[in-house]
């Protein structure tokens, strides 16, 4: 009963070790254009290298620990749970500080876009806003007290629902459009468009 639990528990770490690879590959492209979009080389992309080699690791782990329970190799078990503890220590560490990291670029960058305006960095913001849903570091309010002028503020189309009647359907000669600041400090219903 013991050896039918464990081979199940490690085919599940071989599923899991699948996934990260899975993830790694699918997650390759995001983080390619994150770092176009910063403008560094700070490693992100390689992130997704670092996930498909630790998933082959933990399927070969899994792989291990399976021929270790079929076999009662007490020496393949006692590798197995080991390298299988460090490995899950280090993924958590490593995804925690890595999460963090990535947060706290991005918003310094989202924000340092929504001052400057540069042409190449509104087509990144705009790409990544589309992908990921979203507008702005925290949402559209960072586009509205980063560019207003006077009563009138610019906040990129890609921050509007695709079936919205609040978003002006207007756009100006860039990818911005206009939006009424006063609509929202009236507590006016002319923002429910925005993400």
């Amino acid at each position: 009963m013991v050896k039918f639990f464990f081979i199940l528990l490690n085919t599940l770490f071989w599923v899991s070790g699948l996934a990260l690879v899975l993830v790694g590959a699918m997650s390759r492209p995001t983080y390619t254009e994150i770092e176009s979009f910063t403008h560094t080389s700070q490693g992100m992309s390689h992130t997704s290298i670092l996930l498909i080699v630790v998933g082959i690791i933990v399927s070969l782990l899994a792989f291990l620990g399976s021929i270790g329970a079929w076999s009662d190799s007490h020496l393949l078990l006692g590798l197995f749970t080991h390298f299988l503890m460090l490995i899950l220590s280090l993924q958590i560490v490593s995804g925690s500080v890595f999460r963090n990291k990535v947060e706290r670029r991005i918003t310094l960058k989202v924000n340092e876009v929504t001052v400057q305006h540069s042409p190449r960095d509104k087509v990144a913001i705009v790409d990544l806003q589309h992908a990921f849903r979203c507008c702005g570091a925290e949402n559209y309010t960072d586009w509205l007290l980063q560019s207003s002028h006077g009563n009138i503020s610019f906040v990129p189309h890609s921050c509007c629902h695709v079936d919205s009647v609040a978003c002006v359907k207007v756009v100006t000669t860039d990818i911005y459009q206009r939006v009424n600041v006063n609509q929202h400090r009236e507590g006016r219903e002319g923002y429910k468009g925005l993400r």
